[in-house]
């Protein structure tokens, strides 16, 4: 329940050494996305980390390119897409097998916790170049540099300013 998420009142103030937020579960809080960051940063024991992801808009639009999504790209007022363009927000009401969620831009992330206090330590998407590749992966895998490879380059790629916004979602250590 959304409450359960922006009133954390069942645990005191500075209760925490760490503070796990995944999944994009502050974009699922959709208007409610800064209460429940603040509550979070209200648990959180002074300096422990906060680790939290958020799905970021790009993924969204991936996702219909790669199902080939004929529904959603032929009636796209119907499937919300302007909407989710211009206002952030994936919308429930047409496609009630994908609940509603606020996509975030890392500014815009950023910006949310500066509001709150808090200093951003490290900033990544998440599978920027990897996205879908699964059976790529399982390959690569098998090969022991060439993995170390792939792992240094998705690294270096994520953690590109330009780029935060073009994975799966965003990985945020503040």
């Amino acid at each position: 329940l959304l409450s359960e998420l922006t009133d954390l009142s069942i645990f005191k103030e500075n209760s925490f050494d760490m503070v796990l937020s995944l999944s994009g579960t502050i974009s699922y809080a959709c208007e409610e996305r800064t209460k429940m960051f603040r509550e979070l940063v209200r648990v959180a024991k002074n300096g422990a980390p906060l680790i939290i992801t958020v799905k970021c808009k790009p993924y969204y639009f991936k996702q219909l390119l790669h199902k080939i999504d004929l529904d959603k790209l032929t009636e796209p007022t119907k499937a919300g897409l302007w909407e989710m363009l211009d206002t952030n927000y994936k919308q429930y009401e047409d496609y009630p097998d994908e609940p509603p969620y606020y996509a975030f831009s890392g500014q815009e992330l950023i910006e949310l916790i500066e509001r709150n206090n808090c200093d951003v330590l490290e900033i990544a998407g998440i599978n920027c170049l990897t996205t879908h590749l699964y059976s790529q992966l399982e390959a690569i895998r098998e090969n022991e540099a060439a993995w170390e490879t792939a792992l240094l380059i998705e690294e270096k790629i994520s953690k590109s300013p330009g780029l935060w916004d073009a994975g799966e979602e965003i990985l945020v250590v503040a």
